[in-house]
């Protein structure tokens, strides 16, 4: 993808001076939780056992988080460098802070699901950590209460036709990601995504879907492959040729508005493109900040790098997935490597690839390409090498390649976390469900 037409630098420096130079480099993780109550309902956001008193409870338990307000109700908490929000069905979103090192990340993570899981208790739900609601159809998932996403449940249908699944549904782990300049930029975008599928396969978590087997193993990114389908999702440009800032941002700035912000109101935009709003005078930056958060590729850029392909899962692979990247794309050895072994994927055959892995998770085979399993293995070798070089170790000195444990363990299991609830539970998806319920940090595969 190449620009085509004039934009405005401002539009461009929103990504360029995102660039950071290596030595304060950092890494952020943010994950998603669902959660049941004690009939297996998806909680709503008021009542004695509503999403609200989840916040409220983490807000008692984490020091350094002050509750933040719409309407006069509290639908987010933010403090010490992150956030607590909540997504549209009430999925709970944990977005730390930006870490010099993994240990830190984990700790940071270990802390925030502890409370979890102790206010839930408290308030008799189960939390579990998946990356789709496995039993409950949209209809009977409750919506919270934030102006976006009630413009997002009129307008998002119209751009794709699964787009409330993903809204209500779903649940995933991001890894986000520093650049120092944009040649490593593109070079980390690039690698990032050629590799995205590989790691959906390897912690694929969504097999099951309105009480039934999908016949995939993540089915929640098959469900963003139909989000909002010119907006979301994997596109060729992002594989096949170098993206400076100013082809994201044409991306970007060339996709309609889905909303107004004017003052404290939010209100459906009349799905112009926002450059043609822009160069009305219509919109500001903060504006473009806000639009930027509406669009879904595999990885997005913004004043940083976004890698969203992994399934929702437990504090060990939410940790995990951050090793993965950070030792694969912060390390140019382990980086190289990576583009060297997958430069021959065009857009066709790793969009092949990427819906190989969304079925068959580690066992996925696409022509021309060794075992996804293979692949795979390799990558998180990649990570372990790349982590070992940058030497950055606990107390005990112990260095950041510990935290990719959970990611050899399913290798060596030869199955993801969704090959195994099928092995296990089969077309059961209330048991599979049940399984997983009440214990957010450690998978239960893994010894």
């Amino acid at each position: 993808m190449k620009s085509t037409h004039d934009l405005p630098l401002e539009l461009i420096a929103a990504h360029r001076d995102g660039a950071t130079q290596r030595a304060d480099w950092l890494t952020g993780a943010e994950h998603e939780l669902l959660a049941v109550d004690a009939d297996g309902r998806a909680p709503k956001f008021d009542g004695d056992q509503g999403i609200e008193r989840v916040l409220l409870g983490i807000g008692s338990e984490v020091a350094g988080l002050d509750g933040m307000e719409e309407r006069g109700r509290i639908i987010a908490l933010k403090g010490r460098g992150g956030s607590v929000t909540l997504e549209p069905g009430g999925q709970v979103e944990l977005s730390g802070a930006a870490h010099k090192d993994l240990h830190a990340l984990a700790s940071e993570t270990q802390c925030y699901q502890s409370a979890l899981e102790r206010v839930a208790e408290d308030l008799g739900l189960r939390f579990f950590a998946m990356g789709l609601r496995p039993v409950l159809p949209v209809p009977d998932v409750p919506r919270m209460p934030k102006a976006r996403y009630r413009v997002m449940e009129d307008v998002m249908p119209s751009l794709g036709s699964r787009s409330l699944e993903m809204m209500f549904s779903t649940a995933t782990i991001q890894c986000n990601l520093d650049y120092s300049d944009e040649a490593d930029m593109v070079a980390k975008f690039r690698c990032g995504a050629l590799l995205s599928p590989v790691l959906t396969a390897l912690v694929a978590n969504s097999p099951y879907q309105a009480g039934q087997r999908t016949g995939l193993m993540s089915t929640r990114q098959a469900i963003w492959d139909e989000t909002a389908t010119a907006r979301s999702g994997r596109f060729p440009w992002m594989v096949e040729g170098p993206i400076s800032y100013r082809d994201y941002a044409t991306f970007a700035s060339d996709q309609p508005l889905l909303f107004r912000q004017q003052g404290d109101q939010l209100s459906e935009a009349d799905q112009q493109s926002f450059l043609s709003h822009f160069k009305k005078g219509e919109l500001d930056l903060e504006d473009w900040a806000l639009h930027l958060t509406t669009l879904f590729p595999e990885v997005r850029l913004k004043h940083m790098l976004e890698l969203r392909g992994a399934d929702g899962g437990t504090g060990d692979l939410v940790i995990a997935v951050n090793a993965f990247w950070t030792g694969i794309l912060y390390d140019d050895e382990a980086r190289n490597e990576a583009i060297a072994q997958l430069t021959s994927l065009d857009g066709t055959t790793w969009d092949q690839l990427a819906k190989a892995c969304q079925k068959d998770g580690l066992r996925a085979q696409t022509q021309g390409l060794p075992p996804v399993a293979e692949i795979a293995a390799a990558a998180v070798g990649w990570a372990k090498d790349g982590l070992k070089r940058r030497a950055r170790c606990n107390e005990a000195g112990e260095d950041e390649s510990i935290w990719l444990r959970p990611l050899e363990q399913f290798l060596e299991l030869g199955a993801s976390p969704a090959e195994l609830l099928i092995a296990r539970f089969g077309d059961d998806a209330l048991a599979a469900r049940s399984f997983l319920a009440g214990d957010v940090q450690r998978s239960p595969w893994l010894a």
